[in-house]
């Protein structure tokens, strides 16, 4: 590791070589700056009125993508996720938002894919596409008559067609 006073801020990246202290400085803003927009929103979420039923989607990613290198969590402050996989972080995070949302009396269901392909997303929006339907009915909503339903389908059927 680099000795200065902008040592603990330079790392490595598992594809690549050492990065320059400047560009660690950059990444360290945009991860602390990408933290609080993610804490905002969720504050945002836990504080707003419970009008609205949040979906979380999972996938298998567990154990799946790059490795965390030592050096690079250290240098985010998380020395405990050195040798953790993207994946792992990302299912973490998964679980975490359904919890504290729930925890927080937020209408919360999580939708877990095995993965993600043609088949899986097709059955994810058949099922959204059912929901809505079936939602509409419940309110006294016919979705299949209204303007907005009406232009999209006129939209589509023009860019489908190529006019």
């Amino acid at each position: 590791m680099p000795t200065g006073s902008n040592a603990s801020r330079a790392g490595t990246c598992s594809s690549g070589p050492r990065v320059s202290a400047r560009t660690a400085r950059a990444r360290h803003r945009w991860r602390r700056s990408a933290r609080s927009t993610s804490t905002a929103r969720c504050k945002l979420y836990i504080a707003g009125p419970r009008d609205k039923l949040f979906t979380v989607i999972t996938v298998d990613a567990a154990g799946q993508g790059p490795r965390i290198e030592a050096d690079l969590a250290t240098l985010c402050g998380e020395p405990d996720f050195a040798g953790k996989t993207i994946g792992d972080l990302a299912a973490a995070e998964g679980r975490a938002t359904a919890e504290t949302l729930a925890k927080n009396g937020c209408p919360v269901r999580t939708i877990h894919l095995p993965k993600i392909d043609e088949q899986s997303l097709g059955e994810l929006l058949m099922h959204f596409m059912l929901e809505t339907i079936i939602a509409a009915h419940l309110m006294g909503v016919d979705p299949f008559d209204q303007p907005a339903v009406e232009e999209g389908k006129v939209l589509a059927k023009k860019y489908l067609v190529g006019s």
